[in-house]
């Protein structure tokens, strides 16, 4: 959501050619981590050697590599289009006819699929021959961002805390309904644990709100502003690194041997993101790398 408000809004001048060389960017740091992981993979499992190159080679081109890399190729293709959605985006009501679909399809039809009414498996055989990804994805989010923020004409207190209340009871709402469903199943359930949730785009949508009124009101200086930028800087980073951290915290025990799973889940991911914040802007501070983390 941040990315489209900054990359969709007038007051940011985008060209082609920028656009393309930003999107070529993210590209190289798709085939660049994916490479990394994969030699990283092989060197834990026992090694690697001159005989692993041809596989790692094809493995590159042909496997999707870590489970959180997806991010940088989706990247790709919306940078790639941003002049065409920029053009798009230029009126609110062109916004609006995206938007009302993804939240549609995306948010509310495929998680009203997992509770028990009438025509419960109507309605999600229809969202799923519909092929709602294709059309209202994660762009849906950069849009949403852009929508928010260039048609924003400042929320209230009282809609602000709203809208978190709404997050918090849907997210109870879906976490009950989860380990009822874990329960059930006698393995964790995880069709939940996805950006689409209601609770988390409702959640987003009162933090970006929080944030861009800031901004608004403030403009740049503002002591909250300058913490938001201070904190960003490492944040793609932490994206980047953090399953080096998990791999490490989960081989050595870290937790687990010191606090039972209920306590021991929250503090783990506590300590994930303030080890790879923390590496993250050390790593920042060489200059070579710090082309390989944004």
């Amino acid at each position: 959501m941040l990315s489209g408000a900054l990359m969709l809004s007038h007051e940011k001048k985008v060209t082609v050619k920028s656009a393309v060389k930003k999107a070529f960017h993210f590209l190289f740091l798709y085939f660049f981590w994916k490479g990394f992981y994969l030699c990283f993979d092989r060197i834990i499992a026992g090694g690697i050697g001159v005989s692993d190159i041809k596989p790692l080679i094809l493995s590159l081109i042909r496997e999707r590599g870590y489970y959180h890399l997806w991010y940088l190729a989706m990247l790709f293709w919306i940078l790639l289009l941003i002049p065409l959605i920029r053009k798009g985006c230029e009126e609110k009501k062109v916004c609006e006819l995206y938007l009302i679909p993804f939240l549609l399809l995306s948010v509310i039809l495929p998680a009203a699929a997992y509770f028990d009414y009438p025509f419960r498996y109507t309605v999600s055989d229809f969202v799923t021959n519909l092929e709602p990804l294709y059309y209202a994805g994660y762009l849906g989010f950069f849009i949403l961002g852009h929508y928010l923020y260039e048609w924003n004409t400042g929320w209230s207190k009282f809609k602000k805390l709203s809208v978190t209340a709404a997050a918090v009871i849907t997210f109870a709402v879906f976490w009950i309904n989860a380990v009822g469903r874990s329960l059930d199943a006698g393995k964790m359930f995880t069709d939940f644990s996805t950006p689409f949730n209601p609770g988390c785009v409702l959640l987003c949508v009162a933090v970006f709100i929080c944030i861009a009124d800031n901004k608004k009101k403030t403009g740049n200086d503002s002591k909250e502003i300058g913490l938001y930028e201070r904190l960003s800087r490492g944040a793609f980073g932490v994206y980047i690194i953090h399953p080096l951290v998990i791999v490490f915290l989960s081989k050595e025990n870290v937790v687990g041997t010191l606090l039972p799973n209920a306590w021991g889940i929250p503090v783990l991911l506590l300590i994930i993101l303030i080890i790879s914040y923390a590496i993250s802007l050390i790593l920042n501070l060489i200059p070579v790398i710090k082309k390989l983390m944004g």
